[in-house]
């Protein structure tokens, strides 16, 4: 009884930490998205400012650039270490609801 009490209170902390590791997840996907847009944004103003001929400009853009291309490698890196968490939990869980074996009853 304590040990389908136990593997009961496991699945439901599982479960618990595997929805909110998943809404991580999913808030990482958006955080990378709106990175790749912001790097999209930053190569058109690069684009235009170089056909402008605009030189200052064009030097900021680069800098922008590649600020934006460090903050999606990190974004990915965090991506990546929360779907590994993910993972984890959700083996952990399917772990936790296998059957458990009764132990046999002492010779008595």
């Amino acid at each position: 009884m304590k040990r389908s009490l136990a593997a009961l209170a496991f699945a439901l902390a599982c479960g618990s930490a595997l929805a909110q590791t998943d809404a991580t997840v999913q808030a990482d996907r958006e955080q990378l998205r709106k990175d790749e847009a912001q790097l999209r944004a930053h190569q058109r103003l690069l684009r235009r400012d170089r056909a402008a001929g605009n030189a200052a400009a064009v030097a900021e853009d680069k800098e922008a650039i590649e600020r934006d291309r460090a903050q999606i490698r990190a974004t990915k890196q965090r991506l990546q270490a929360n779907v590994e968490k993910v993972k984890d939990t959700q083996k952990k869980e399917a772990e936790s609801r296998k059957p458990v074996k009764p132990r046999p009853s002492p010779p008595g």
